[in-house]
């Protein structure tokens, strides 16, 4: 299967915008080590808005570090044999079929858009990361943790 994969503009943050650098290389390896074909870097500073000449080029050079210096392209797949990501993996397979399920018995993807379903879960999702940053249960470098005092 051929697929590529775009790194997530909402785990950017406007705190700290250059920390944003690592959490695309971050994101950028785990594309490749899932076996993607191609990979976009968000830029550090889209957190703010469109991305400058400067922090587009740390990106496109952040995805040839990895290209050409890493060496981590030069195997089909660098974690074969790993329980831990076997386990990753069934873990996730799981939750998704139980998902795929829950939707099935609502009527199908079109009716949870239609019932608000889908919106609500979304919506869910969204309070839950916010409770999980605010209460520090998940750390977020630069917001939560770490973070430079306002002057």
């Amino acid at each position: 299967m051929r697929f590529s994969v775009q790194t997530a503009g909402n785990t950017l943050t406007s705190k700290q915008p250059h920390v944003n650098i690592i959490r695309a290389n971050i994101e950028a390896m785990a594309g490749v080590f899932g076996g993607a074909q191609s990979i976009h870097l968000c830029s550090y500073d889209e957190g703010h808005g469109l991305p400058t000449e400067e922090s587009s080029r740390i990106a496109l050079r952040t995805q040839q570090v990895i290209a050409y210096e890493s060496g981590i392209t030069k195997t089909i797949d660098p974690f074969g044999g790993s329980y831990y990501v076997e386990s990753l993996t069934n873990q996730i397979e799981s939750e998704i079929q139980e998902k795929l399920t829950e939707i099935d018995n609502i009527g199908g993807m079109v009716q949870a858009v239609k019932d608000g379903w889908l919106e609500t879960q979304i919506n869910i999702a969204r309070y839950r990361n916010q409770d999980d940053l605010d209460t520090g249960k998940r750390t977020l470098i630069g917001v939560n943790k770490y973070a430079i005092p306002a002057a």
